[in-house]
């Protein structure tokens, strides 16, 4: 007949052993319990939207421009900002590329898109450009 268990179980004072004692409890257990749901007067409102913790606000712009022969892809914005919005811009290319926004205005943007040898991109490269509104100062 055999014995029931292994030596790490048989060990008194090992931990291993009440771990595997606990696991071996619990698929065992034939009473499957569900945790509650939660009631639904216990989610959390939203957050104001002047609150530091609410979600930032959705990309009001975007546009994919074509880089020119100097590596630079300029992007007329289809409306005029009360201040300079932020921009961001990600280039699309077969080899790591980085772009650097150079200049933003309230109308326009500029981004100039550099090779990892530090050389300018060539002319062609898609960027992919989104403008949001900056928070208020």
């Amino acid at each position: 007949m055999g014995m029931r268990g292994t030596p790490a179980r048989r060990i008194a004072g090992n931990p291993l052993g009440g771990l595997l004692r606990d696991l071996d409890r619990r698929t065992r257990s034939t009473t499957r319990r569900r945790s509650r749901p939660v009631p639904a007067a216990a989610a959390v409102p939203p957050a104001p939207p002047d609150s530091p913790s609410a979600p930032p606000a959705a990309v009001t712009a975007a546009a994919v421009i074509q880089t020119d022969s100097q590596g630079r892809a300029r992007w007329v914005l289809p409306r005029r900002w009360p201040q300079p919005p932020v921009v961001t811009a990600t280039p699309a290319g077969a080899v790591p590329l980085l772009a650097v926004v150079e200049e933003v205005s309230a109308t326009a943007a500029v981004v100039r898109v550099w090779t990892a040898a530090g050389a300018p991109a060539p002319a062609g490269v898609p960027v992919h450009l989104t403008a949001t509104p900056a928070a208020p100062a």
